[in-house]
């Protein structure tokens, strides 16, 4: 191996390593690891849940020796632990796509690591610890095993099997992929013998026939080779994960994966196998069906990518003198740092609505920490309903004391609970729910939807804690008077953002003063809240813009880049004639949010009172070419321009 070659590997994996080494955020690890510690303890596989009363038929814990693997690593390690173990599989599954890449594109091996980065930025959203990762690594091991048997190495194949067996039970839901791509293989390599008149590699069909009947030797037997099924449901299709692909999935470094293979594929098909070619129509169609499945086309796409590359590396080398491999190594290391770092801040900005923070632990501000503590601490009693996406992290921090109402295994528990769990924030449907499970609290989602509302309306349901990530409401029963009585509120409704309910209490100073009290409740103990900020800033636009500005600006001390709060803060300070601070605050308002056409007239006021009327009409100006109507501009522009 060539030492530029040994330079690009090393580059490659040490940026996928560094894509992998987050701190873990996502819902589903965690009830991963109670299942594996629930096989390791009792020495058995669970047919019923464990972890819900929400669950009311047999559970196929199709994944259990993922779970299996990641208790033993978490035993060893903890979480630091299960950091690396998850990003040295997404390490090795990328190496093997970067190996058959590499043999493809020959001389143009740093074109295969590109394709490869590619793909990692593109797969990074899946990057959580999780057994779709076994898959990931799993689908990669085939497409490697079928590039070996190609090259004459037919001995490889009968590792098929064996792999085929422990994807039944490591991912089982996935591990039809793994009968779906030897069917393919084989139905391509059979193509190819009849039409090139080759002998029929019958050994095939006998690990095709073995690897079928290993998929059934897991504990739920026929039920797990047709987990997939459990997807098809329309309630499913609503998680953000299996939602449709559409055109924009397929821009950035996915699309360039994709549209080089399919150049290629069109340009060289007599160059490329049968096999190698079904496989990659079959993923590309496949891919449409969920943003979820477009990994694996990508899989497939690029060592078709890198053999497009090698293809036209060899037409420009017989046209042009220069050392081309030596010239574009440099580039190509470039591009590679390029693609992670863009893949970093895709997977920052986008995915599932979260940031990844890098780090070894877990991000305590994506899950409810603080209100299990206020659980634990006051031994809440009796039935718990929760938000969704807190159940897996729930199972995790209260398994065996109490049990979930609902978590992530979106499968286990059936289409129309969870048609009727999404339906709750409905008056009759939370009635219906409190009727047949007899919920004593509730543990939910602080999110941006007022999924509260009923609650807040209430009387037999009283909020007792809150932060930024959660709320907890307790049900007035006589197990719960005196927790309620300590730390019931009584105005706050924090998870309402449109804080025009605090109006009615405005007009009296005592009602004032009580919801201020509650709001600061919130920083008790040196604890920080962006949303009780938000509240008070409301509150003293009214009365002390001074003290307003004071609290939007610790916002943005936190989160520079929010417009809107720039935007409040340049309004009152240009209220209270202080230009200078306005105008700081206006253009960073115009710039992050330029399409709000009250902040540039703002900006053109603060201009023109600071004494810059050519800035004042400029934006005047500019204003009107986006909206010829808006009267506050043109009012302004006559007025500045002194007619």
């Amino acid at each position: 191996m060539k030492k530029a070659d040994i330079i690009v590997i090393i580059v490659l994996l040490a940026s996928i390593v560094s894509l992998g080494a987050a701190k873990i955020q996502g819902y589903d690890i965690w009830f991963h690891l109670k299942t594996g510690e629930h096989v390791l303890s009792t020495f058995s596989i669970p047919y019923s849940d464990p972890f819900s009363y929400g669950v009311e038929k047999m559970w196929i814990a199709h994944e259990w020796l993922a779970g299996v693997f990641y208790y033993i690593v978490y035993l060893v390690s903890k979480l630091p632990g299960l950091i690396v173990f998850n990003a040295a599989l997404i390490a090795f599954y990328l190496f093997l796509v970067f190996l058959i890449s590499r043999d493809r594109a020959g001389t143009a091996a740093s074109a295969a690591a590109v394709f490869t980065g590619a793909l990692a930025v593109r797969a990074a959203e899946r990057f959580f610890i999780r057994p779709d990762v076994f898959t990931l690594v799993l689908f990669s091991s085939f497409l490697f095993i079928f590039h070996l048997f190609r090259k004459g190495r037919q001995r490889a194949i009968f590792a098929i099997p064996p792999l085929q067996l422990l994807w039944a039970n490591v991912h089982g839901g996935g591990s039809i992929l793994g009968i779906g791509m030897l069917g393919l293989f084989i139905a391509g390599e059979f193509a190819e013998c009849f039409f090139l008149k080759k002998k029929l590699p019958t050994i095939l069909l006998v690990i095709l026939a073995g690897s079928i009947l290993l998929s059934f030797v897991n504990p739920y037997t026929w039920r797990v080779p047709f987990y997939f099924t459990h997807t098809w449901g329309s309630e499913f299709g609503d998680l953000l994960e299996w939602r449709p692909t559409n055109f924009s999935d397929f821009l950035g470094p996915l699309g360039i994966v994709l549209a080089a293979a399919a150049v290629t594929a069109a340009l060289f098909f007599r160059e490329i196998s049968f096999s190698e070619l079904i496989l990659f129509a079959f993923f590309l169609l496949f891919s449409v069906r969920a943003i979820r499945l477009v990994p694996f086309a990508v899989i497939v796409s690029c060592p078709l990518a890198a053999f497009g590359i090698r293809k036209a590396w060899q037409y420009l080398a017989s046209r042009i003198s220069i050392s081309l491999p030596r010239a574009l190594l440099p580039a190509s290391l470039a591009l590679i740092i390029a693609l992670f770092s863009a893949g970093v801040i895709y997977r920052d900005s986008v995915t599932y609505g979260s940031s990844y923070l890098p780090g070894f632990g877990i991000n305590e501000d994506f899950y409810p920490v603080d209100a299990v503590e206020f659980v634990d601490k006051h031994g809440l009693q009796g039935p718990m309903f929760n938000s969704y996406g807190f159940g897996g992290y729930l199972i995790w921090r209260f398994h065996p004391t109490r049990k979930v109402f609902v978590d992530g295994r979106f499968d286990a528990y059936g289409e129309d609970f969870i048609a009727k769990y999404r339906r709750f924030p409905s008056k009759k449907v939370w009635d219906d729910l409190v009727g047949r499970y007899g919920f004593t609290f509730t543990l939910l989602d602080n999110e941006p939807t007022y999924i509260c509302s009923n609650l807040d309306s209430m009387e037999d349901w009283v909020l007792v804690f809150w932060n930024d990530r959660s709320l907890i409401y307790l049900r007035d029963l006589q197990q719960n008077s005196e927790l309620i009585e300590k730390y019931g509120y009584r105005l706050l409704r924090p998870n309402n953002r449109d804080y025009g309910y605090f109006d009615e209490y405005l007009g009296s100073s005592g009602k004032k003063d009580e919801l201020i009290a509650e709001i600061m409740r919130s920083f008790e103990g040196g604890k920080e809240s962006l949303n009780a900020r938000l509240m008070l800033g409301y509150i003293y636009e009214r009365y002390d813009q001074s003290e307003a500005i004071r609290q939007y600006e610790k916002i943005v001390s936190e989160i520079p880049d929010w417009g809107e709060i720039h935007k409040r803060i340049g309004l009152m300070y240009l209220q209270m004639r202080d230009f200078s601070c306005s105008l700081d605050h206006l253009k960073k308002a115009v710039r992050l949010i330029p399409g709000d056409l009250d902040v540039r007239n703002g900006l053109s006021v603060a201009y023109f009172l600071k004494g810059d009327r050519r800035s004042a009409v400029r934006e005047c100006r500019g204003v009107l070419k986006i909206d010829p109507g808006n009267q506050t501009a043109a009012i302004n522009l006559r007025l500045f321009e002194g007619r």
